[in-house]
């Protein structure tokens, strides 16, 4: 970062998150001036540290004229935010994450805002299909068609919705496709990997797992790009992976988080994944009816299943995914090794009781 972007003003969206936190200390930390908005009724404990630091604003993505007050002398606007559940109704998912999104990005053109860099997901790219995508997965392929999940499908038609802005209005927009995010304080996702390893709940694995591949993005680095592809005349009408160097194949990590959780993993022979993903998705769907009509409700709410069904398809996938574009334009990852960032997140969520069978 020159030292012209000191001082510059920004705004967070989906400020209460997980991601958001991590790219707010990044900013403050780069000397920039932080708004941050989330909905009016948001926990904001994740904030606290902040203190005067920032300026909270209430905002709700499908209420555009709320939105008004968030972007004002805005220069870049971090939009992170999204309902971000694999279990999530459609038509909830794209309210938020489609509609949504077109809502800030109009507000941000009539508040003359200079760049918008907007989070998508590589779950865009659907089933990770090597008879449709070449391997590694890079920017320009065109999408599979073999996109089933709700969540991939929303971020899909978000990311092309936002695009859409800049090939229109010539509005400047840069978009991420982060891999699943991991690093200090995550409790979705890719959290339940790290949990069912530790509880043995994940103790047995097939030895040909060894040819998938899960892609990883220390949250970290997911700040750090957004920051790096902020600047108003680069990186425009671009989306760029963001991803670890693939270190590790899905055996081979799933291995390397049971060594740093004293777990064993038990490699069991070759098994067909087309015999072993059916009782797998049968389990993904037995989960959701359990959290939503058995299990006890939390504040109202029914509980994150076991495994949820639109997971499944990660696991049988060869997810590896290119980070070779935003290398080439000049980006630099803190975490390019799994292995490191791993065992720092594993120690976080010992010092803080997360793998422990109660959480």
């Amino acid at each position: 970062m020159s030292s012209s972007d000191k001082g510059k003003r920004s705004l967070v969206t989906g400020a209460c998150g997980f991601s958001a936190g991590h790219l707010i200390d990044l900013l403050l930390k780069k000397d920039w001036k932080v708004k941050a908005t989330d909905l009016k009724n948001a926990n904001r404990t994740s904030l606290e540290r902040f203190g005067d630091q920032i300026e909270f604003v209430a905002g709700d993505l499908t209420d555009k004229d709320s939105l008004k007050p968030a972007v004002k002398d805005v220069d870049v606007v971090y939009h992170p935010a999204a309902v971000f559940s694999y279990s999530a109704p459609m038509e909830v998912l794209r309210k938020v994450n489609v509609e949504g999104t077109k809502n800030l990005i109009e507000v941000s053109i009539d508040a003359n805002v200079g760049k918008l860099v907007c989070w998508s997901s590589v779950a865009l790219y659907g089933t990770a299909d090597p008879k449709h995508y070449k391997i590694p997965i890079t920017e320009d392929q065109e999408l599979s068609p073999n996109c089933k999940g709700r969540y991939d499908i929303s971020k899909r038609e978000q990311e092309l919705a936002a695009m859409g802005y800049y090939k229109e209005n010539k509005f400047p927009i840069s978009v991420i496709r982060p891999a699943p995010i991991y690093g200090p304080g995550t409790y979705y996702g890719i959290y339940m990997l790290f949990k069912y390893v530790q509880q043995a709940s994940l103790s047995i694995c097939p030895r040909n797992m060894k040819k998938k591949s899960i892609p990883l993005a220390h949250v970290i680095d997911i700040a750090r790009s957004a920051l790096f592809l902020s600047d108003e005349a680069k990186f425009n009408g671009e989306a760029y992976n963001i991803v670890d160097d693939n270190s590790l194949n899905m055996l081979q990590t799933l291995k390397y988080i049971a060594f740093n959780t004293n777990q064993r993993m038990k490699v069991m022979l070759p098994m067909p994944m087309k015999i072993f993903q059916p009782f797998l998705k049968i389990f993904g769907i037995f989960s959701y009816w359990e959290a939503n009509h058995l299990r006890k409700k939390v504040n109202g709410k029914p509980q994150v299943p076991k495994l949820e069904s639109d997971t499944i398809g990660y696991m049988f996938g060869n997810f590896w995914l290119s980070n070779q574009k935003i290398k080439d334009a000049g980006f630099t990852f803190k975490y390019p090794d799994r292995r490191i960032g791993l065992i720092e997140v594993i120690k976080w969520y010992n010092e803080h009781g997360w793998l422990t069978p109660h959480r």
